[in-house]
């Protein structure tokens, strides 16, 4: 069974630059890693809850399983990019997910 991992951020004020160059570092250790960018998508209105809450950006991404998500978020490859997501995120979530 396929497992998902989907991230919320919040862009940084003045992130963007980091932004895309984490978007294409990580992008390259996805499909590295085997696994799938499904989408990655710009939220543009709230329609149910509290707006002010509201990430700007979602990615949905799969991987063969939960520990293929794991081994890739552990990875040397993947640490080294996490001082660009730092400065691209002001907030930033990521959850494993599986079909129901």
């Amino acid at each position: 069974m396929t497992a998902i991992l989907i991230t919320t951020a919040t862009v940084a004020p003045g992130g963007q630059d980091a932004l895309e160059k984490y978007a294409t570092g990580t992008i390259a250790l996805i499909h590295a890693a085997g696994g799938e960018v499904i989408s990655r998508l710009r939220l543009l209105d709230t329609v149910v809850g509290d707006g002010n809450r509201r990430p700007d950006l979602v990615a949905v991404m799969r991987f063969s399983s939960t520990d293929a998500i794991r081994v890739f978020l552990n990875s040397e490859e993947y640490r080294r990019q996490v001082p660009l997501r730092d400065i691209a995120f002001s907030e930033v979530h990521s959850y494993i997910a599986e079909d129901i």
